[in-house]
């Protein structure tokens, strides 16, 4: 949770003490010290150091190198540590080495090979004296973020952009292509941002800027991992024990109390489980905390229910006491959105974070300051199949094809033959399966539903060919067959994007998110072990199930699905703040805010159906809360 901000004139012209002075208070969050280092006014960089884990306790940055030419700023933890003190020659069982040192000696050895090697969350900078030059480093997933702005020989980072507007040092332009995605239901690419010319840099990547050149290199590809393991099914399911077991136990290294959301899913509940296996006899306290719907909105509201029962039973089952319900029941829609732009200093295209607030303020109450999550098994480690049935066709595995599909439709030979023909139309005859689609099924990409309530103005949408590219994402979106699937998934925009805006709000509260769905080790091993063995015997997401079997009740390992929404609660605010809502509408376009981005007679008409139609399905309020925070965001520039 350590934060950076720090400049490089290629010219050297750096003024220190007028460039920082804007910047170092908002770097004071809960820091326990804030050192500065200045290099001959060509780089100037300001770190917050905090205390999270028994190693930074000793962490004192930045460190020099041994010959003094290095210089390093790190953010972050790192987890295979034994592999790196061996490399390096430092004694693995010397506890007082913080990460940061352990990262720069590392370097010293292999130079920006080294990269690949590191397991973690982290985002860093090295600084080379002799060379001038500056490596910007991000973690393989994009845990940790990392934005930067370069221009006339200015390159300015920080691992918040908010840091970056206090310096006062960019340039605050618009990126309305940002602002297109945002109102039609997309998400931009992983290097954009809300401001034109404010970047992020990018998962599993690192840029490198010298006097000479700039290069924004990848260290690790995820697309590159093998998938031919070839072992039996126990051995598999032993290895991904250990291998899941460590990606939580690592994740624990804390010297204060942790936390863990618990949804009452499978992904939540298998980390609970772990967890508590180390835990069992340790007088560390952890809590879970739980997002449900406040009691008078259930069989009212959508989505009607919630998990608390499944969470009771998991708790019950593992003998937790500590668990916290969130219902959010005092919290409304307009507040939670402008402390979200106030933290993340820009409007957002995902909100989980805006609306984890009060989650946030229950967990900090508690002095928790290291958060778990469960985010991410959908996108891999557990994801749900789609596209098995036509992987197995591909490969040819005609007899587990049909047995699989005797599974799915309860032996209905009837069910099963339509299902091979229309595997075959998909495949074979791409045209007649969409008219089939189009005109039979009648299902339409969520895309295309989504934008069907986007309340734009027609000349920004002409502009921006906004309808092409949503029709574009719509025809050329999920890959149709299981393996490219699953690493279209896991490479997704949505990954690093939430991760950004959950770290920054969540460090708003003195609060580090951890994901041991995203551990580097546990991506490559699922993605190495065949297809068949992830969904079998009629059971999606086998293979996860299987790791998580013995530790918990059968009715929460195999039950087929969840409620489907991650914040429940979501929906009341939008209802009980109604009016609110619409008088905000209504004097935003009073005061023309906006019109070139938005139709507000649609925008009202689209709410209104919201609040009476009450059908997140079609209606998608999570897209029409773009546009109100949007708005809040333009109120407030205007």
């Amino acid at each position: 949770m350590n934060k950076i901000f720090g400049i490089f004139s290629l010219k050297g012209n750096l003024n220190y003490e007028d460039l920082f002075i804007n910047t170092l208070n908002s770097l004071n969050n809960n820091s326990r010290k804030i050192n500065t280092f200045n290099d001959a006014n060509i780089f100037s960089c300001a770190i917050s150091l905090t205390t999270l884990t028994h190693q930074s306790k000793y962490d004192y940055q930045p460190y020099y190198s041994a010959n003094g030419s290095l210089v390093i700023f790190f953010d972050g933890r790192i987890d295979n540590r034994n592999e790196l003190t061996e490399i390096t020659g430092i004694d693995k069982n010397i506890d007082n080495i913080p990460d940061s040192l352990l990262v720069l000696k590392y370097f010293e050895i292999k130079g920006t090979e080294c990269f690949k090697y590191l397991i973690g969350d982290f985002a860093f900078v090295i600084w080379n004296k002799t060379k001038k030059e500056i490596i910007c480093v991000r973690d393989s997933m994009g845990v940790k973020p990392f934005y930067y702005y370069f221009s006339n020989d200015l390159f300015v980072f920080a691992s918040e952009i908010k840091l970056l507007l206090n310096s006062h040092l960019v340039s605050t332009e618009f990126d309305d292509q940002y602002i297109a995605d945002s109102l039609s239901g997309l998400l931009s690419e992983k290097w954009r941002t809300f401001y034109k010319n404010i970047k992020r840099l990018q998962p599993a990547h690192y840029l490198k800027i010298n006097n000479n050149s700039s290069e924004e290199i990848k260290y690790w590809d995820i697309l590159s991992v093998n998938n031919s393991l070839v072992l039996t099914e126990e051995e598999i399911i032993e290895n991904m024990k250990n291998i899941f077991s460590e990606a939580v136990r690592c994740r624990l290294n804390s010297i204060k109390p942790l936390g863990a959301e618990l949804s009452g899913g499978i992904d939540s509940a298998g980390i609970a489980a772990y967890m508590q296996t180390f835990f069992t006899n340790s007088s560390n306290p952890f809590y879970f905390f739980s997002h449900i719907m406040p009691d008078y909105a259930l069989e009212k509201i959508q989505p009607y229910n919630d998990e608390r029962e499944n969470i009771k039973l998991i708790c019950n089952h593992l003998k937790i006491n500590s668990y916290k319900f969130i219902d959010a029941r005092k919290k409304a829609i307009i507040p939670s959105l402008e402390l979200n732009l106030d933290i993340n200093a820009m409007p957002t295209q995902q909100h989980y974070q805006a609306f984890s607030d009060a989650l946030y303020e229950c967990a900090n109450e508690l002095n928790i300051n290291v958060l778990l999550s469960g985010f991410g098994g959908d996108e891999l480690v557990s994801f749900f199949g789609a596209g098995f049935f036509n992987q197995l066709f591909i490969d040819k595995r005609f007899d587990l094809l049909f047995k699989e599909l005797q599974y799915k439709y309860s032996h209905s030979k009837i069910k099963v033959l339509k299902k091979l023909l229309l595997i075959f139309a998909e495949i074979y005859f791409r045209r007649l399966y969409k008219y089939y689609q189009k005109y039979f099924n009648q299902s339409l990409h969520w895309s295309i539903i989504k934008y069907k309530n986007a309340s734009l103005n027609p000349e920004f949408e002409k502009r921006l060919k906004i309808h092409e590219k949503v029709k574009y994402y719509s025809q050329n979106a999920e890959p149709k067959c299981f393996n490219n699937r699953e690493l279209w998934h896991i490479n997704h925009h949505h990954i690093s994007q939430r991760l950004e805006y959950s770290q920054i709000s969540a460090n708003h509260f003195n609060i580090e998110y951890r994901y041991p769905m995203f551990d580097r080790r546990l991506i490559e091993y699922v993605l190495s072990v065949p297809y068949y063995y992830k969904v079998k015997s009629g059971k999606n997401r086998y293979l996860y199930r299987k790791t998580i079997e013995n530790l918990l009740p059968p009715e929460i390992v195999w039950k087929e699905k969840g409620q489907g929404a991650s914040i429940p609660s979501v929906m009341c605010r939008l209802i009980n703040d109604k009016s609110k809502i619409i008088n905000f509408i209504n004097e935003a376009e009073n005061e023309n805010i906006g019109k070139e981005y938005i139709d507000y007679k649609k925008l009202i008409d689209w709410f209104q159906k919201i609040i009476k139609n009450n059908d997140n399905s079609v209606l998608y309020p999570s897209l029409f809360i773009n546009y109100i925070e949007f708005l809040l965001f333009l109120k407030k520039c205007h």
